[in-house]
This record gives C-alpha cells, structure tokens and sequence, in this order.
C-alpha cells in the first residue's frame, strides 16, 4: 500500500507540474495572439559545429519588435554577397556589430557603405559571440568572402565569452580550468535539456514573453544569472583567454594578407592595456571607440540601456570612417 501512495503522490505531482506549464501556454495562445513567434523566429538560429551557432541561412525571421532580421546565404545578417567586384571589408564583431534592437540601414556598418563607395561592406556581426567564435567564423568564411581588410569590434564581455561554456548553443571556449585546452571544436551536439529550454524561448508565446521580458530587465540593471556553485574565472585567466583568442585573429590576417583595425569600447583598465599590448605587437591599429561618444548631445544606448541606438551608431560609423580610409590607405 505504501508504494501505492507514493506513486499516487509522485503521478498528482506530475500533473500538477504539467497542468502549471501547459495552461498559461494554452491561456496566451487563446487570449493572447499578439504573442505569437513570428513566422520564421522560430528557426532563425542554427547550431554550428564551427562557431556554435548562426543564423539559418537566406532566411529572414522577427528577433526583435524593432526590426526584421534577414541572413544571406552564409547565414550572416546582410544581403547576398554577389560577386566580387571591388576590395571587401569584413566587420566582425558581436551583437554591437550585428545590431541588436535596429534595423539593418541603421546599424553603422550600413552608415558607413555611403561613406565607402568603392569598398563593399560585410557585416558578420553574430549575436553572443566572443572574439575565440570571431576568430572560428572568419576561419570558416574568410576564403568565401575573401575580404581586403578586417574591422574587429569588441566589448567587455568579450574576455569572459572567450572562457565560458554557456550560450544559445555549445560552441567552443578554451578551458581556463584545463590549461585553457581548446574545448567543444567542433562543437558536440546540443544536449536534449538544452533543445527543449530552447523551444520554450523561440516556439512558445506564454514562456517566450517572459523569457523576453526578463532579457530585458535583466540588460538594464546589468545583472548576470550565474550559480554560486560554479567557479569563475579570475582576472589574471580572462586575461590569458585573451592572449590566445586575439593573437588568433591577427595570426590568420596576416596568414591570408588581410589588413585588420581595431576598435574596442566599455573596456575595464585591464582590458584596455591588454588588448592595446597585444594590438601593438601585431602593429594592428588600435582605438578606444568610447571616444566617439564623448561628444554625444543625447543617449546612445538602445532601450536595453547597453546596446547602441540609431544615434549611437551613426557616432560609431563618423568615429571609425576616417580611420578605416587611413587603414586602407596605408594598405595600398
């Protein structure tokens, strides 16, 4: 009788648990429709054995509410590479460079074509990447593509991406606990608890708005959900992953004949002198991109009060365009 009861208790609390999480999905679907996914949202990511993850290629899908997010045949988000007719320039960078929260004409790669009119621009920019993935995505693309010159955005985070496991998907990191051994290359399939928290963020209404919602709270007050329980890498190893991941990038342009610049912003002090020392060893050009905002009459910051607007990236694009003209002047 007693393991009757039991299972009895463990089947009630099944229910319980299922009865929670279907009726607010079957609630929204009915009451709320303007909560649908968008048409291809769904799958506008992909995992990739490579970098971890891109877009679905030559799809188009709605990220954000701000603006249509399409991916060319490479599966970045830009239009189709067409044939070569004139020196490339290669953006890479993370969500900064790939524009989160606006539209492609206003992102300041799209700033900066007008500007450039006998160079075509690429915008490779990859939500969540770190310069490690930058490095793996150029790898893959760069004989594809074949880009003249190079322009590297990098942010704060980049230091800890380089290091860490999570993400939309596994991709490769350099293991800080393991002699920064190259790990996850190329990358292992997606675990099935990982597949299905997935589907709870891009194919539901109820627990993709409040996955949404918290994104968002969570970008303004700059907080990171991180277990107690699970170490974290130190300054001095943040700084090691750096000194491998970057020298990686600069090692591969200078292997294919690829000019490369430079332009970081939101570094800490340490990162700054970091980055600005192996820059210098490599005689890649480097700068501090928070200069383009020192001028600034209103806010640069888009809504998540860390990515940059309209505005702020139209100051990116008038800060990078007379040093990128400078950096393929100097190539000629």
């Amino acid at each position: 009788m007693d393991y009757l009861r039991k299972l009895a208790k463990a089947m009630l609390i099944l229910v319980l648990i299922a009865v929670a999480f279907v009726i607010p999905e079957l609630l929204s679907r009915v009451l709320m429709p303007a909560w649908a996914p968008g048409e291809d949202s769904a799958s506008l990511w992909e995992p990739n054995i490579y970098t971890g993850w891109r877009q679905i290629p030559s799809n188009a899908a709605n990220f954000d509410p701000d603006g249509w997010v399409g991916s060319n045949a490479l599966g970045l988000r830009d239009k189709q590479l067409g044939e070569k007719t004139k020196p490339r320039i290669l953006f890479l960078g993370d969500s900064f460079t790939h524009g989160f929260g606006i539209k492609n004409g206003e992102r300041f790669t799209a700033k900066l074509q007008p500007l450039l009119p006998n160079y075509q621009i690429i915008n490779a920019g990859v939500l969540g990447f770190g310069t490690l993935q930058e490095f793996f995505l150029l790898k893959l693309y760069a004989d594809a593509i074949q880009p003249d010159y190079i322009v590297l955005q990098m942010y704060k985070n980049d230091f800890i991406d380089n290091l860490d496991t999570k993400g939309m998907h596994p991709h490769p990191y350099l293991d800080w606990q393991n002699q920064f051994a190259l790990t996850n290359y190329p990358v292992p399939k997606m675990p099935l608890s990982q597949r299905f928290f997935l589907y709870l963020l891009k194919d539901t209404y109820f627990y993709r708005q409040l996955a949404g919602q918290l994104f968002l709270f969570s970008m303004k007050l700059h907080i990171e959900f991180k277990p107690d329980e699970i170490p974290e890498p130190q300054q001095k190893d943040l700084i090691q992953g750096m000194q491998i991941a970057l020298p990686m990038i600069y090692d591969l342009c200078a292997k294919k004949h690829i000019s490369i610049i430079l332009f970081a912003h939101d570094l800490e002090p340490y990162q700054q002198s970091v980055v600005q020392s192996l820059s210098s060893a490599h005689a890649v050009p480097y700068y501090n991109l928070d200069e383009a905002f020192i001028k600034a009459t209103q806010d640069i910051r888009y809504r998540d009060g860390r990515h940059w607007n309209v505005y702020g990236n139209q100051l990116v694009a008038n800060y990078m365009y007379p040093r990128i003209v400078s950096m393929t002047s100097v190539a000629r």
